[in-house]
Parts: C-alpha cells; structure tokens; sequence
C-alpha cells in the first residue's frame, strides 16, 4: 500500500437467492447528507418566513407614519410663526427696537392667518340634515307594507363601494351568506331587502382620509378615525371607539347628525335599524376593515342631545 492512499473495504450484501453483492461505503454517506440538507432548507425557509413578516410590520408602521404627518406641514409651519412673531414682539418691547416690532408683527399676523385658513368649503349644518333627511324619508316609504323590519346587517363585498346593508323583514338579525347580492342569501329561510347604506358616500370620503389600513386593524381604524372626525372634518368634538367580545362600541360628542337622528327617528321607522348617516358610515369602514358582517345594534342619544352611542356586533364569516 502506497503511503498517503487509504483503501476503504467493501460491504457484502448478500440477496436472497444467494447472490452476494458488493457495495461501497459511499452510497451510505450519500443517503445521510440528504435528511441534514432537508433540515437545512427548513430553517433558511423559516427565516425567509420571519423576514417578510418583519417587512410587512416595517410597511404598517410607515404608512401609519406617513398618514400621521398628512395636514401637518401648514399647522407647524403656522405655530411657530406665532411663536417667534410672539417672542420678536417682546423683545423688540425690551429692547425698544422698531424693526423687531415690525418683523414680529408681521410673523404674528401670518401665522394666525394660517391658522384660520382652511382650504375647504363650509355650509349651514341645516343643510347637511335637510338633505341626508329627504333621502332617508323616501326610502322608509319604499319600505312601507313589507312587515317588520330588524336590524340592520351591513355586508362587505369586494370593495367598499360594493358594501351594502341587509334589512331582514322578519325582524330577526340572521348569519350572511357569501353573496350580498341577493337577499335570500343572507339565510335560506330569511327575506329581505338590500340597500344602499345612507352612510357610504361619507364612508367613501372617510376612507381616502384615513388612508390604508391592515385587515383586522381596528384599533389603528379608530385612531384615524378619531382624527379625521374631530380635527379634520369637525363634525364632532370627541371621538371613542371600543372593541370587546366582538362588539364595537362608539361614542360622539357633541355630534352635529345627533339632531338629525333625533328628527329620522321620529319620522321614520328605518333610521333605528340602520343609524344616521355616521353611523352608517363607521359600519361600512368596520365591514371593509374586518372583512366580516357587521349587524346594527341600535342608537342612543342623551337628553340633551350631547352624547350619541352607537353599537356594533361583528358576525361570524361564513
């Protein structure tokens, strides 16, 4: 035997007929390296798998970074005008120095100015409710004669447009069916009616506003809300929005459609069933964001017509 050459011996395998067979070691080290490989591949396929999900919670919080800074620019901009115009004038006073007294007043006159301008149109509140109220009013009287009317069942669809609410004429809220088309769908023993939300042209509006959101989001879904609501579009002074057990709860302050119901509810028998135009708004965002029916529960308003609850029950998918 040559130095440096090792002879590695063969294994007999011996066949039942008789037939004896030689194999090499070889073969048995080839058959190991392949589970070792396979658990290899596992693990590179797992940490790809925890990769991609560090990305797409990177990508929420982006967004929800990049929807915060919406609107702010102008606001900042005309906040630290007043500061500094505010600060110019007292020490031009100190230092009796005429033209810091020109320059803070100038930066002080801006920065209110910025302050109060808006750039969007405002009208009467009269008018919103007289309008949304008309609407609501004709279609209580397209419902007349069809029975008991139960609660409202609004059903997502592909998009939000394609959102409609489901009112059962047996007076029964029932589980939905993966159609929202057709009434019978919802249950094979139930009729009913499918409409159009009164709340989804202001849920289409609210939607570009708050911008993207994950599916089953719903507290980020309040968050924007609360701001959109409250500093935005100024159509109520406090926002709350609690989720528990499947119920959705909402609570307005000093909202401006809590007379409207008030006068819906007293001339019609839908607005119960279906909630004012907000609240049928909130319902539509809640069914787009969870991707689940979600069943009207009902709607309150205080005696004094500052504190207006709203309740919300998230179905079952089916």
């Amino acid at each position: 035997m040559r130095p440096g050459i090792q002879i590695q011996p063969f294994s007999e395998v011996t066949k039942s007929d008789g037939v004896t067979e030689t194999k090499a070691p070889g073969n048995n080290a080839q058959a190991l390296v392949s589970p070792v490989r396979d658990e290899s591949e596992a693990v590179k396929l797992k940490a790809l798998v925890q990769r991609i999900q560090e990305l797409d919670a990177e990508i929420a919080r982006l967004n929800d970074r990049l929807w915060r800074a919406r609107g702010r620019p102008s606001k900042l901009l005309a906040i630290v005008m007043l500061v500094i115009g505010s600060i110019t004038l007292v020490s031009s006073a100190i230092y009796s120095a005429a033209i810091l007294a020109f320059v803070g007043l100038g930066l002080a006159f801006w920065g209110g100015l910025l302050l109060q301008i808006r750039p969007a149109r405002f009208v009467n509140a009269e008018l919103v409710e007289s309008t949304a109220q008309s609407s609501i009013i004709a279609i209580d009287r397209l419902l007349d004669g069809l029975g008991p009317i139960g609660s409202g069942i609004y059903l997502p669809g592909e998009g939000l447009q394609a959102t409609v609410v489901f009112l059962p004429l047996d007076g029964k809220v029932g589980k939905s069916g993966p159609n929202n088309s057709e009434a019978q769908d919802v249950r094979a023993d139930q009729k009913g009616v499918s409409l159009v939300p009164p709340g989804l042209s202001l849920a289409t509006m609210l939607d570009q506003q708050i911008g993207q959101i994950p599916k089953w989001a719903v507290a980020n879904l309040a968050q924007r809300l609360t701001r959109v609501l409250v500093e935005n579009l100024e159509v109520t002074k406090d926002f709350e929005m609690s989720v528990e057990s499947g119920r959705v709860k909402v609570t307005l302050q000093d909202s401006i459609y809590s007379g409207l119901y008030e006068e819906l509810r007293k001339q019609t028998r839908i607005a119960p069933n279906v909630g004012c135009p907000l609240c049928s708004a909130i319902a539509c965002l809640l069914a787009k964001t969870t991707g689940r029916p979600v069943a009207f529960e009902g709607e309150t308003v205080s005696e004094n017509g500052s504190i207006m609850q709203s309740n919300y029950k998230l179905l079952s998918e089916t």
